[in-house]
């Protein structure tokens, strides 16, 4: 992902039924990336609604993320 100006954030969704990795996650992700945003959602449902406001530039979502449906 390529950000083009340097005051340009990164948009990053984490997915994450749980709240500890979740909590760890956000922190590692704004120490690596500080010129970063960082949205979170904690079911599928709210993945795909952060994902449809913010379009996000990267996704780190949980495997076994719960209510995830299928969505028309």
């Amino acid at each position: 992902v390529r950000v083009s100006h340097t005051n340009e954030k990164l948009k990053i969704l984490i997915a994450e039924d749980n709240s500890l990795n979740l909590i760890l996650s956000k922190i590692i992700f704004s120490q690596l990336i500080p010129n970063s945003e960082v949205f979170e959602a904690k079911n599928g449902v709210e993945a795909i609604e952060q994902y449809k406001n913010h379009a996000p530039d990267i996704i780190f979502m949980d495997i076994q993320l719960p209510d995830l449906h299928r969505v028309d």
